[in-house]
């Protein structure tokens, strides 16, 4: 588990996730190549949660 998935919460909130989702489009704004990047990166919070340990 990474350092980061340690500090996080098991789940998140609808606003935490609001924010989360706000930072990406921000990121694929600057970057349309960052899409993998972000389409990995939900993926993991919708399936594994930041601790890889259960589903959303």
């Amino acid at each position: 588990m990474s350092a980061l998935g340690r500090l996080a919460l098991p789940t998140l909130s609808a606003g935490a996730f609001g924010q989360l989702c706000g930072l990406l489009l921000a990121r694929l704004e600057e970057d349309a190549g960052a899409l993998s990047m972000v389409n990995s990166l939900l993926w993991r919070v919708h399936y594994d949660s930041f601790h890889g340990i259960r589903p959303l």
